[in-house]
């Protein structure tokens, strides 16, 4: 015992995809409730379709981005960001 207290477990960090699916969703509120107010309350429907294809996806693990997203990294055409990432 150092006299120290532990430092508590980290968490298990989220992939690269889930950030995305996590960035992407959000963008996809904003930008529907900002349309909601300028253009017509009926862009509030997208908004809701994102919240009941989070909530679906905590349940059932399915999530039609995630799928696209897994496919481009087996394909080799991920964007720039993930492009950047190098092991050795």
């Amino acid at each position: 015992m150092t006299g120290r207290p532990e430092a508590p477990a980290p968490c298990a960090s989220p992939s690269a995809v889930e950030n995305t699916i996590r960035r992407v969703a959000g963008a996809m509120v904003l930008i529907s409730l900002a349309l909601s107010i300028w253009i017509s309350p009926l862009w509030l429907a997208l908004a809701a379709f994102v919240g009941l294809n989070l909530f679906q996806s905590s349940f059932t693990g399915f999530c039609p981005l995630e799928m696209i997203l897994r496919g481009r990294e087996r394909r080799g055409t991920a964007g720039p960001a993930e492009s950047r990432i190098t092991t050795r």
